[in-house]
């Protein structure tokens, strides 16, 4: 008779990083082991890992710095340049981007990260069209033409920093309507719920990324979304519980939150396994909590030194809790891509 396996053995599956170090921190492999089971799986980085690594950061860099730069020069020297000029430097850096990463082609890096810069040298040019020529145009209003046009870029070159720089223009778009064209504020009101539905907008987005087939920058993205999408829902739950009352808004404000928790945590241990977004899953519901538990300790029961000593206990309770939860989770996974 076969002695029945054990279905929660977390010797079973693909091996992680994560499965490592906890073996590691149990005291079960040394040092050495760890360092080569880490060069086993492709997780300890070797030379051309390193030179990948650094030759996309530089390269993303100075494509940053040469835009910056070029808006730099400019404001030093507003008053010694004509109008046409300013303008002709910004368009003249997109033409010789653009030509650029023609010459190089859009299936290298180099190539992509010029035509990137192309551009982000769209937006200093709206803005210096806007200033010369006194067209009335709110910043929002610029900044949304800047995200089409980003946007086209990013369909074009199919670049990860492309479509990054794009999602992060959406929101600071939204975010300038808010505020210039409605007087709102992020943190009551409409605000609360353009917020939330950011943030709902940038999970779905994740989550079909992270459904679609694997493809280069493809992650990236998707961890940004999600990234992001967790950040501004743990904001916005947060602002709904230490606000006063319980309006509709706060309601709303604070039912996503705790969905995209559940959800995520649902999504990404029993349809596609991915134990890095679980703990961002996680750590969106441990900071609400937190943020609940300190309402309720210093604004209701209205308790000073001996409240910050409950809190701490409760902090250090949960960061246990949620951690043993994690350290003995198993997804099961199929494809690898469970633990990455």
């Amino acid at each position: 008779m076969t002695e029945a396996r054990d279905p929660f053995d977390p010797l079973e599956g693909p091996a992680s990083a994560l499965k490592l170090h906890a073996l590691a921190a149990a005291g079960l492999i040394d040092g050495r082991a760890l360092a080569w089971a880490l060069a086993q799986i492709g997780a300890r980085p070797a030379a051309d890992t390193w030179y990948r690594f650094a030759r996309t950061q530089l390269l993303l860099l100075g494509a940053s710095l040469v835009a910056v730069g070029t808006g730099f020069f400019v404001a030093a020297n507003w008053d010694t340049l004509s109008a046409y000029t300013r303008m002709g430097m910004i368009a003249a850096l997109m033409t010789v981007a653009t030509l650029v990463s023609a010459r190089l082609g859009l299936h290298s890096l180099s190539g992509r990260v010029a035509a990137l810069l192309a551009g982000l040298g769209f937006g200093p040019l709206m803005a210096l069209v806007g200033q010369t020529y006194q067209t009335g145009a709110d910043a929002w209003e610029l900044f949304a033409a800047w995200t089409v046009v980003l946007s086209v870029y990013a369909l074009v070159i199919r670049f990860a920093g492309a479509w990054i720089v794009a999602i992060a223009l959406v929101h600071v778009t939204a975010l300038l309507w808010l505020d210039q064209a409605l007087g709102g504020s992020p943190y009551e009101g409409f605000g609360l719920v353009l917020c939330t539905g950011l943030s709902l907008l940038g999970w779905v987005l994740g989550v079909a990324l992270h459904a679609a087939p694997p493809r280069e920058g493809r992650r990236t993205v998707m961890a940004f979304a999600l990234g992001l999408s967790q950040l501004i829902a743990l904001a916005v739950g947060a602002t709904a519980i230490v606000g006063a009352g319980w309006s509709s808004v706060q309601l709303i404000a604070l039912a996503w939150p705790l969905a995209l928790a559940g959800l995520g945590v649902c999504w990404f241990t029993r349809v596609r396994p991915d134990l890095a977004q679980v703990r961002g899953s996680v750590l969106v519901a441990a900071g609400l909590l937190a943020v609940a538990e300190g309402k309720l300790i210093f604004d209701v029961w209205d308790l000073e030194e001996g409240g910050l000593l409950l809190m701490g206990l409760l902090l250090i309770g949960q960061g246990w809790l949620f951690g043993r939860w994690l350290l003995h989770l198993r997804l099961d996974d199929a494809d690898g891509e469970a633990t990455r």
